[in-house]
Formats: structure tokens, C-alpha cells, sequence
């Protein structure tokens, strides 16, 4: 059985401006037991406003399942479309809901909001923004946005309605041309472009370390004799605390000397790698972090490479991975505060 047929809980009819298609939902993915009104109310304003003549390049960004990128392929074949998802599991359900659809040619990129995209290139940004990412996260992606737009490029996005506020003041501080908006009671719209288009790039290592936007506290942590520094992000457990399995998991190993190539499964804020690296000073030669959550292996790395100056790119690797399965593990030592199964992301 696939990943999909594992962790998929139903299937759904979807029809998008005259297209019949079906998506394989998740209960460990957003909007478990139907297409949310949020993607049908975007879905429905780009088809009643965007002219697919002038668009080439779209980019979902957030995709989820795939519902909004993938409806748009299905209606326009022509358009070079890439999904975009922090979760691994949301990209293996794009690309099974793809097959499903008999949609070829798509593009998948894990990683955060528009990382991994070239500058001045996207015709159409979309996005079905999570409310749970949180504020400074949303006002960057907005002031990010306008980097990656072509000349005439497109924003387009559906936010809940209690952040409609945030958004409109992230849109006005950039100065950029709002074409159209719609409110329903739950949610708000927002087309926006640049008013003067020019070229424009991403700062320079944007995406060696973690953003500013996501980091949310840096405390000092101590458990037992070893004290650490920590910078810790939105929606992931263990910003303020040593959450409880981090702990379990440390006093497991008080008498377990780990050495060699190791694997950290679902890494979090990066308590349990660090602890282990303090607790076995030089033993450890070869570190890997993997996680569906490419935010966890993330900051997990940053804390890692701020911390030890004898970790670098050569003996510390990331595995954006569904499941440990999706891993070749017999010569690594696996270390892990969860047990095996797919994590939900929250």
C-alpha cells in the first residue's frame, strides 16, 4: 500500500469551471472531510478575474493536497505550474491526486512559502494562507511576494476573516496595487500586483538560514547538568519548555553513549539533537535530521550549526520525508522523542 492509500481517509468529487476532478484527502492534512470554502472562494475569483492568456508561470504555495494548483492545470494544460508545501505529506498527496486527474508536468517544491523560487518569474502566486503560521510570517510573505512576480505577475490569496486586517496592512505597506477583494463572513480575498514594476532580488543567503519572520523566542534551556540556547518557531512545540518526550527520551539515553552516523526523526525545535550532541561531545560524527516538516529540520539545523562548531554541510544532512520507510536506516543510529508513525504537523 502507498502512502496515500495509508493515510487517505476519503475521496471527494471537486468540479472547477466545468472540470470534474477528485481529491484523495488526509485527517493529518488541512480540510480532512471536504474542499474548503476558503479554496473555492479563491478558486472562483481567479477564474472570474485572472486572464489565463497573460499567465504562464503560477505557483501554489501552501498546496496542501493540490486542490487549487492542480484545478488550474486540469482547466489550462498549458500553464507551468508548481506546488509548493513545508509538509512532505502534502506533496505526496499533490502528486497522487495529480495521477489521479491524469494531470502530467507539475512541478513540486518542499520547502517554505516561495523559497526555492526564482526571482521576477511567477505570473500568478496563489495561496490558501494558513492562519496559524503567524503574523510575521503572513506580513513576509506578502512583502516576499512582490520579489518573486513577473512584470504584470499576480498575487492572489484567501485569508480567514479575523486576519483581514493584517493582510491589508502588509499589502498597503509595500505599496502595492490592490485590483480586487471580496469578504464573506468567514474569509477575505486579495488580488494584488506591483504598481512600478523592477526587478528585484532576494537578499543574498536568503535561504542558508531560517528568515527572521519565523523565529518566535530565544530562551536558555537546562536539563540536568546540560544548558543550551535555543531559537525556537511558530507551530511547533517546545518554544518556552523541554516538551515531555524530549525529556523521556534524555533520561533514556543518560546511560546510552550514542556515537556515529545518527538519525533525529521528527527533530521539533531541535531540544533532542542538541541534548545529544552535549551529552556526546565528539562521538557523534554524522548527523541527520528528518521530518515531513521542513520547518522543523530547519530550525533544528540553525540551532545545530549555531551551537556546535564542529557541525557544517559535510557531517549534517536533512530528509524531508514522509515516513521513516522513505529511508535506507540500517547503518544509522536512530534517535527519535515520537514513535515511527507519520507525525501530524500542528
Amino acid at each position: 500500500m502507498n502512502l496515500v492509500g495509508k493515510y487517505s481517509n476519503k475521496e471527494v468529487p471537486f468540479r472547477f469551471n466545468g472540470v470534474n476532478l477528485s481529491f484523495f484527502l488526509s485527517l493529518s492534512l488541512f480540510s480532512s472531510y471536504s474542499i474548503d470554502n476558503g479554496t473555492k472562494l479563491l478558486l472562483k475569483t481567479i477564474a472570474q478575474k485572472i486572464d489565463f492568456q497573460k499567465i504562464n508561470t503560477v505557483t501554489d504555495v501552501g498546496c496542501g493536497v493540490g486542490v487549487i494548483g492542480l484545478s488550474l492545470k486540469k482547466k489550462y494544460p498549458k500553464l507551468n505550474v508548481t506546488l509548493q508545501d513545508r509538509d512532505a505529506l502534502a506533496l505526496s498527496f499533490s502528486k497522487e491526486n495529480a495521477r489521479r486527474n491524469k494531470i502530467k508536468d507539475i512541478n513540486y517544491n518542499g520547502n517554505l512559502a516561495l523559497e526555492g523560487l526564482k526571482t521576477n518569474s511567477q505570473d500568478l502566486i496563489i495561496s490558501n494562507v494558513p492562519a496559524k503560521a503567524g503574523e510575521p510570517v503572513l506580513r513576509d510573505f506578502v512583502d516576499s511576494s512582490l520579489t518573486y512576480l513577473s512584470p504584470e505577475g499576480i498575487c492572489c490569496i484567501v485569508i480567514v476573516a479575523t486576519l483581514k486586517d493584517v493582510i491589508l496592512t502588509a499589502i498597503r505597506k509595500i505599496k502595492a496595487e490592490i485590483i480586487y477583494t471580496e469578504d464573506t463572513r468567514e474569509y477575505s480575498i486579495f488580488h494584488f500586483k506591483k504598481i512600478d514594476y523592477r526587478e528585484t532580488q532576494a537578499e543574498e543567503n536568503d535561504e542558508q538560514k531560517l528568515k527572521e519572520c519565523y523565529i518566535r523566542e530565544i530562551n536558555d534551556f537546562k536539563l540536568k547538568k546540560l544548558r543550551y540556547t535555543l531559537k525556537s518557531v511558530y507551530n511547533i512545540p517546545g518554544f518556552d519548555t523541554v516538551p515531555y518526550p524530549v525529556d523521556l527520551a534524555a533520561h533514556l539515553l543518560e546511560k546510552q553513549s550514542v556515537a556515529g552516523r545518527t538519525l533525529f526523526w521528527n527533530p521539533g525545535q531541535g531540544h533532542l539533537p542538541l541534548i545529544t550532541h552535549l551529552a556526546n561531545k565528539g562521538k557523534i560524527t554524522e548527523t541527520v535530521l528528518a521530518s515531513r516538516d521542513i520547518l522543523q529540520l530547519k530550525i533544528s539545523r540553525d540551532n545545530l550549526l549555531d551551537t556546535f562548531t564542529d557541525i557544517n554541510e559535510e557531517n549534517l544532512s536533512l530528509k524531508h520525508v514522509c515516513c521513516l520507510e522513505e529511508l535506507r536506516t540500517n547503518t544509522i543510529y536512530r534517535v527519535s522523542p515520537a514513535n515511527n508513525a507519520s507525525p501530524s504537523i500542528n
